[in-house]
């Protein structure tokens, strides 16, 4: 943020401007003694004044002027990911945190992230269930300063386990026998 206070309307010669965080609890002097002040990367809402006076008058403070800063977008992290499951039986919560600003979406995608689509969810908790291939998360965050996307999360699935056949099972002699046995389709 940047911008330009003008004083006007004022009789007499400037001594100086101050400021305030605090809604004018208390001032900060500024060094500048003309009609303009230039103010950036403002962090909290701050009041500014500035100090006039005359020769043989008394000092008196122009009317204070209030730039209200807006906090950025945040995007937060999303707990709950960076999981294994198993495929096709899984379920689970993501949950978004630390974020400021509004949801306007959560997005999901099976092709790590080439492709995404739209998850009708506003909350920040999305829940997932019987996911059959590897899926990525990320939620959209919007606030009146712009718009942001989370870092991406992963839910990995894992191929459901099988037992198997064995094979090269045979009748032996007890005690004087040898043989392999082999398991497939594991």
């Amino acid at each position: 943020n940047n911008g330009t206070l003008r004083l006007s309307g004022y009789s007499g010669t400037i001594q100086g401007w101050e400021s305030s965080i605090n809604g004018g609890l208390t001032w900060s002097s500024i060094s500048n003694n003309t009609d303009s002040l230039i103010y950036n990367n403002l962090n909290n809402t701050t009041s500014y004044r500035a100090i006039v006076s005359s020769e043989g008058c008394a000092t008196v403070l122009s009317t204070i002027v209030t730039i209200t800063v807006l906090q950025g977008v945040q995007t937060g992290s999303i707990q709950g990911a960076g999981i294994i499951v198993c495929e096709g039986n899984n379920s689970g919560n993501l949950s978004l945190s630390g974020y400021i600003g509004s949801i306007i979406e959560w997005q999901s995608s099976t092709d790590d992230g080439i492709t995404w689509t739209s998850i009708s969810n506003t909350t920040d908790n999305q829940t997932y269930s019987n996911l059959t291939d590897t899926t990525w998360y990320r939620v959209i965050v919007s606030g009146l300063c712009g718009t942001d996307t989370t870092d991406v999360v992963e839910i990995k699935t894992s191929p459901n386990s099988i037992g198997g056949t064995i094979s090269g099972v045979a009748t032996v002699c007890s005690g004087s026998n040898q043989g392999t046995l082999r398991i497939s389709g594991y």
